[in-house]
């Protein structure tokens, strides 16, 4: 009576995949019984199949599943064990292999799993878990890693729309995963998506660490920034003006994340056709980069061309020429 009444509370998720009465009881039995069995034979099988129901079921790159191995032991996991335990998976039909050293999982697989999990009250300690650690592999460096950050982001989102009830997070793991993803988002121009990310990363992080901490006022930044390329300036430049406040106060005025700020700050206002507002401020970027960083660095002369293009814009064309020179011959 036990085995049954876990067998209808298992098979309750597939009633939403249109699969007749008989298919799920049947699937459901056999994955109960090849499940226990995996636990007796190999724990670290089970984990896997664990932590890989909680991400997109298709590719699910073996780095994260390495990765959550080692972070779970504590002290690494030889690769010997990890490719023994994916083939005991591969053996029982949970896991299939993909191209690029990646498996797939089919979805009634991943559904009783993840409703097992939740059954047992494991759900949230695996999805803290592999929040873990996709938000340490998720890309920071956007431009170079595109592509690991479009192939992560489907994962990425399938983790982040799980909530385990009973499980109130207190670390950092989310928050900075919405702002990797952001961060991307604004990348590839998808604006409302990378605001929607944005926001929530703010929220969370505010709660969590302050409003103070260097990773709250990243988030800001990127919020600004998805509300700049919507054309939404008056909205960026309040969030910029408030990250310049507290980055002056933490930082001091030529640190880079402020002047970064400053530069972003001048930009918002040159789009609002505030001209000489943003030309004081290029000005003042200018000048504490070519003392600090030199004349060659890469934002210096990044400098040089924003202001050189609001001489244009106020028909100061031989002054925007001599600055675009100069960038040329350097």
């Amino acid at each position: 009576e036990g085995d049954d009444g876990l067998v209808d509370q298992l098979s309750e998720p597939f009633e939403a995949v249109g699969r007749d009465s008989e298919t799920p009881h049947a699937l459901t039995a056999t994955w109960i019984i090849s499940f226990n069995q995996i636990q007796r034979q190999d724990a670290l099988a089970s984990d896997i199949l664990s932590f890989a129901s909680l991400l997109d079921r298709q590719a699910v790159p073996e780095k994260f599943i390495v990765d959550f191995c080692n972070k779970k032991s504590g002290e690494g996991v030889s690769t010997s064990k990890v490719t023994k335990a994916l083939g005991t998976l591969k053996a029982f039909s949970f896991v299939s292999g993909a191209k690029d050293h990646a498996i797939d999982m089919h979805r009634l697989v991943q559904l009783v799993t993840r409703k097992w999990l939740e059954n047992h009250g494991r759900l949230a300690q695996y999805v803290d878990q592999a929040l873990d650690v996709l938000s340490y592999a998720y890309p920071h460096n956007v431009h170079e890693n595109r592509h690991l950050c479009r192939d992560y982001l489907p994962h990425a989102n399938a983790l982040l729309r799980i909530k385990a009830s009973d499980f109130q997070e207190s670390n950092i793991w989310r928050p900075k995963l919405l702002h990797c993803i952001s961060a991307y988002l604004t990348y590839v121009g998808r604006w409302k998506d990378a605001e929607q990310n944005a926001s929530e990363s703010i929220k969370l992080l505010e709660g969590r660490l302050g409003n103070y901490h260097p990773y709250t006022l990243s988030s800001i930044n990127s919020l600004a920034m998805t509300y700049w390329n919507q054309g939404r300036w008056e909205e960026a430049e309040e969030l910029w003006l408030k990250v310049l406040e507290t980055e002056k106060m933490m930082l001091g005025e030529e640190h880079p994340d402020t002047l970064v700020t400053i530069h972003n700050l001048a930009s918002t206002y040159q789009s609002q056709g505030r001209l000489k507002e943003a030309e004081d401020l290029q000005v003042m970027v200018l000048e504490t980069r070519k003392r600090v960083l030199g004349e060659e660095n890469h934002s210096t002369l990044t400098s040089m061309n924003n202001l050189a293009s609001i001489y244009h814009r106020q028909s100061r064309w031989g002054e925007a020429e001599e600055l675009k020179m100069r960038v040329i011959e350097i």
